[in-house]
């Protein structure tokens, strides 16, 4: 769990939430290399966060906590094809 929240600490440092939730279309999306970075960074948050899911000794209150943060960074970067902790894909 630490290696995790040391993931969350470092996207909030390095990628400017405003600047990512600031792209609009799809082409703006697709050109984007800070959206294309944010979204390399999330993949081992995200593998961190299936992890911590299906663990039993983490309490439902740090998992939703971590997982708040999580979805607060993938709102940011907008749409993609990714897993959703929770056991779903979002688009």
């Amino acid at each position: 769990m630490a290696r995790l929240e040391e993931l969350l600490v470092s996207f909030e440092e390095n990628f400017s939430l405003d600047e990512l939730s600031a792209i609009n279309t799809e082409e703006e999306a697709l050109a984007s290399p800070l959206r294309k970075s944010a979204l390399l960074a999330l993949e081992p948050i995200i593998s961190h966060l299936k992890v911590l899911e299906e663990r039993k000794d983490t309490s439902p209150e740090t998992y939703q906590r971590l997982e708040k943060i999580y979805r607060r960074f993938s709102r940011a970067i907008g749409f993609c094809n990714t897993y959703a902790p929770g056991g779903s894909r979002h688009d």
